[in-house]
Formats: structure tokens, sequence, C-alpha cells
């Protein structure tokens, strides 16, 4: 029995913990044996093992000894490359879709499909690219390629002949074809002919457009090969999510596409993530690879450190895509920091300060934030005529809000900037304010005017870069119960408000347009902790909340 129908017998009889896209994977490859228009090419399939067992690993503990292939990449190759038309017969697949947790091996698995594709499957004039949004993700696949190229010079004199190794390119002049990585805003996407082409990280695109092109460029090759791997992401609207559910529309039957082969390692939906006997249905070689020390590791600091360490592990460790929403920082986490303190309690500690203006008819926040006692306070400003039209519209009670104090109505239409500046001008006698960040939009002539009455105002950039080391902090000093609050419910509904979003590099930001309803007062404390992260001695934190989420 081969290595792949081993794994299909153990996937089908359940001793190999599966998820349901896998079990649907591995019955579709059944299904398709029943059929006339397609047949399994046995001797195509072990054929491709067989290169793969020739390949070195790359790096880590496996580094230079050959290829061993597990199970579930057994299967891959065997349908990828064994299935053949019965008319033609040319190859079935044309499109693999692969999404598999982090540390699972697969820029390897698809450095060796990229170095079969140039030397290996028979195509004169072969153009094999690996692609991903940035060069240097693209060259990820390609150097994983070239040192497995390497490699097999060392080993054969035959290969060694052929193959050509270049510091971007690899050649084989016999064929005349190439490999290279190529980035999505490349000039030379244009006139493209790619028999083979890899995209890295699909996850991360923000367009369809890399995987359109290069779809578009294998149309005048017979039997072309895209293969696209990725983890999970953050982004539900990405255009590999929507490519994602084809995928599994496909494997359920729901859609006919025997052009495209898919393969997705994840919990099932009403899986307990906590439960590590499920994580093997997102990393079918851990153990080898993750190692479970890794995984509890990365478990432990998900549970002990908060939501963001939480969903970072859910989508990189367990392979399960996320969208955040308003449990950012969740209700009882936030209350669990309520503290009964007035002003007068803070009278001439120094702190940070963020205004955040948003419209002029909306509710804007000024918060101040004392790195000493670790208190934070609001101010809100609305316009009176509007503070009843928002009691209606919202839910919310602004009215009362207003009467309890904890929004200072402004006359008229729109808000009053001359109560903001009161209001900050006035906190400069009460407290030792070093520092106020201030979202520039719309706030160049208040601003103006205070930095002339001495407010030391500095403008704060809303992106990731800006945003993420702050926003991080904030979650971290709320989960471990540091940060006070005294209770303000405009802040409260606000911080059930958030919503976070990610950039591939996991860093954070409150995304205005997504969350459900204003969240200025969070936006602004996030922009007073930056302020003070900026100023603060590095030995005061050592480090610890900012870099560690």
């Amino acid at each position: 029995m081969t290595q792949y129908e081993q794994y299909i017998e153990d996937v089908t009889s359940g001793k190999q913990v599966s998820c349901e896209y896998v079990k649907l994977a591995v019955q579709r490859h059944l299904n398709d044996l029943e059929r006339d228009d397609v047949y399994f090419d046995t001797e195509a399939a072990d054929s491709a093992i067989r290169f793969w067992k020739i390949l070195r690993h790359t790096k880590g503990e496996y580094q230079n000894q050959f290829f061993k292939l597990t199970d579930w990449q057994s299967f891959i190759l065997a349908n990828v490359y064994g299935w053949k038309k019965t008319e033609t017969g040319n190859r079935k697949y044309r499109k693999v879709y692969n999404e598999v947790a982090r540390k699972n091996g697969k820029t390897e698995f698809l450095a060796g499909a990229g170095l079969k594709a140039l030397i290996a499957d028979g195509e004169k004039g072969a153009e094999v690219y690996s692609a991903a949004t940035q060069l240097s993700q693209a060259a990820l696949v390609f150097k994983a390629a070239k040192y497995m190229g390497m490699k097999l010079k060392s080993d054969s004199k035959k290969i060694d002949e052929l193959l050509s190794l270049q510091a971007r390119n690899m050649h084989v002049l016999s064929t005349n074809s190439m490999f290279e990585p190529i980035p999505a805003d490349s000039d030379k996407l244009d006139g493209l002919g790619a028999s083979f082409a890899a995209i890295d990280e699909y996850g991360a695109h923000k367009t369809s457009e890399l995987l359109k092109v290069l779809e578009t460029s294998q149309g005048s090759r017979l039997q072309p090969l895209l293969w696209i791997i990725t983890t999970a992401y953050f982004d539900k609207q990405a255009p590999c999510y929507q490519f994602r559910n084809v995928c599994i529309s496909v494997l359920k039957g729901q859609l006919e596409d025997d052009s495209l082969f898919a393969m997705i390692f994840t919990l099932d939906e009403d899986d307990d993530w906590t439960d590590s006997k499920n994580w093997i249905k997102a990393n079918p070689s851990i153990g080898l690879t993750p190692y479970w020390d890794y995984m509890n590791d990365a478990y432990t600091k998900a549970k002990n450190e908060g939501q963001v360490a939480e969903i970072q592990f859910k989508t990189k460790n367990l392979n399960i895509w996320t969208n955040t929403g308003s449990t950012w920082i969740k209700d009882d986490i936030y209350m669990g920091c309520l503290e009964q303190f007035t002003e007068e309690d803070l009278l001439q500690e120094e702190c940070y300060g963020g205004l955040d203006l948003a419209s002029e008819g909306d509710i804007a926040a000024y918060v101040l934030y004392f790195p000493k006692s670790k208190r934070f306070i609001e101010y809100y400003f609305c316009p009176e005529a509007k503070i009843e039209d928002r009691k209606q519209g919202d839910g919310v009670d602004y009215r009362q809000w207003a009467h309890d104090g904890f929004i200072i109505p402004t006359i008229g239409d729109w808000i009053d900037y001359r109560f903001i500046q009161h209001t900050i001008l006035e906190s400069m006698k009460k407290f030792v304010v070093k520092e106020i960040n201030y979202d520039a939009w719309g706030a160049a002539k208040m601003v103006q005017e205070l930095i002339e009455e001495g407010a030391p105002f500095f403008p704060f950039r809303q992106g990731y870069k800006s945003m993420s080391p702050p926003a991080k902090e904030l979650n971290n000093l709320f989960h471990k119960g540091e940060i006070k609050h005294n209770g303000n419910p405009v802040t409260r509904w606000m911080m059930g408000n958030v919503f976070i979003t990610y950039d591939p590099t996991l860093a954070i930001k409150i995304d205005k347009s997504k969350s459900t309803e204003k969240v200025d007062g969070i936006v602004a404390l996030v922009m007073a902790l930056g302020g003070w992260i900026e100023n603060r001695d590095d030995d005061y934190y050592n480090g610890i909340g900012v870099g560690i989420l």
C-alpha cells in the first residue's frame, strides 16, 4: 500500500483525525475513481512523489536531509500529478489551493513543486514563477527551491549539467526554461506565459489582480499549474477568503470545477480550540513540524495575554479565519478595571493626552492618561441639537449622559470648538500635560490657537505603524488589570463598538469605518498612550507589553 493510499484509509476510517474539508477532499478522490472521463495515473503520481524524495530540506533540524513526505503531502502530490483527463491524457488539475497552519512546511513543499516544473515536468520553454505581494515574500519559495537545486546539482552530475543557478533566477538552457520570483507590482506581469505559478500567502493580498494575471498568462499551456498556499488571515472580505469559499463549495459538490484541487486544514466549526486533540486538524504534521512544545507555548501565550494573542494563535496556529469586532476588550475585562477616583486625586500628576475631533456634528473626545497611577479620564463633547437625535437613533441615552456630566453639550448644531479649547486649557492648569496627540483631520485652526497658548500638540498618524504599539499596550494593560478608569458609561459603550483590523505583520489598529458605532474615546485613549510610549524611559517598562502581542 502506498503512502497516499494509507492516508486515504486512515482518514476514511477516522484513524487520522481530520476536519470536514480534508474528509471531503479524500471522498472526492474516491468518487473520481468511479468516473470514465478522468483516470488516475498511478505511475505519474508515483513519479512525482519520487522526485520529492530526491530533494533535501533547506533549514532547521532536517536541513540537508532527503525530503520525507508526510502522508498528507503524499496525498496532495498523488492527486495533483496523478489525475488525468481520459480524452487528452493531460492533467485534470490546473489550480491547487493548499491552506494549512503556520510551521507545517508548506513553503518548502511548494518550492519542490516549482523545481519539478522547471526540470522534471516535460515542459519546453517552461516559465516558473513564485509570486507574492512583495518580492521578499515571493523570494521565500524561490530561495528554498534554489537551495534544493544547489543540492541536486551536488547529488546528480546530470542535473548539475542541466541546471544553472543565478542570484535571482534559475535556468535549464537545454529546454529554454526559467524560474524566478516576481512581486505583484512587477512590470514583468504583462506578457507572461507561465507554465507554473506559485502564489505565496494569498491571504495577505488585498485584490485578486495577481491571481487573475497569472491565470490568464497560462492560456497557451496544455497542463499548467497555479498553486496557491496560505495560512488563514484576519479579513473575511479578502479575495483569498472568497476563493476559499469557492473551494469549499467545490469540495461539497455545490459547485463543479474539475480543474481545481483544494486541501484545507482547519478546525471544524464546533471544535474547542483549547483542546489540543483538535490541533492536528490544522497541523497535520504536528510533532514533526510544528513541535508540540512550540504549540503549547503559543497556546499559553494566547491564554495569558488576551484577545490579540488569542486571535493570533487561532489564525496562524489553528488556521481559523477571523474577523474581530466588538469584543476586542470584553466588557467583563473592562469593568474589572473600575476604580473610584476623581480629578482631585490626579492634581499635578504628569499625563499624556489624545484628542479625536471626529466630525463637526459628531461626538468628540479628549482623553488623558496618567502613567504613574495608570488611570485615565475622559471628556466628551456633543452639540446640544444632536443629543436628542442621537438618543432616538442609537438606542443610547445621550441626554442622560449629558445630564450626568459625562458629555459636555456645546451650543448649536455643530460642535463648538471653544468648549474643547476651554477644557484643554483648564486641564493644563490642573495636571502636568506633557503631550497631546491628535488626529490632524479638521483640527488645524483650533490646534494652532492652542499651541499659541502653550498647549503641547503633536499630530498622530492613524495607520498601523503608529496605532499598533499603543493599541497592543492598552489591550495588555486591561487584561492584566493594571489600567484604571472611573466608570464613564460613554467610554464603556464605545469600547463595545471597537473593530480591530490587522495587517499581514499582525500590527493592529482601530478601524472606525468597520466599528459598529462611535469609538472616538478609545481612539483618543490609544493616542494618549502613544504619546507616553514615545516619551517614556525604556527601562521603566523594560519592553513588556508593546511588542509581546
